[in-house]
């Protein structure tokens, strides 16, 4: 199940900037590229738009990029928030393995035999513990 939000953002003759949800509505599956440019331009010509949009805002989904260049004249300008939440995600892989090795590491060294052993390593190299 999936729905479409279209919102629309525009200057008025004062210069003040303004915002309007234009639609939500039910996308039946399946979501391709075609459907969802299909629906936009359904979207927009219904608001009689389709000659004043020229970009629009998308996630960085298949789907969406794809759809956004099936409607002639647009420039798709991506998400900020949605491609920072994908960069700090694959940013926190690395730290999220380190933390696992850690713990991996903690929890060895919590049995006696291990803590033993890691005791006499350091009287061997004679280093305090």
């Amino acid at each position: 199940m999936g729905y479409i939000g279209i919102t629309c953002a525009y200057i008025d003759n004062q210069f003040k900037l303004n915002e309007a949800i234009l639609a939500i509505k039910y996308m039946p599956y399946s979501h391709t590229s075609e459907a969802i440019a299909e629906e936009i331009m359904s979207i927009l010509n219904e608001w009689k738009l389709t000659d004043k949009v020229f970009t629009i805002t998308t996630d960085n989904g298949n789907n969406m990029v794809k759809s956004a260049q099936l409607i002639s004249g647009l420039i798709r300008i991506p998400c900020t928030a949605h491609t920072l939440q994908l960069v700090i995600g694959k940013g926190l892989l690395p730290a999220e393995v380190l933390i696992a090795r850690a713990k991996q590491l903690m929890l060895f060294f919590t049995f006696p035999k291990q803590i033993e052993k890691l005791l006499e390593i350091q009287k061997k190299y004679e280093l305090s513990h």
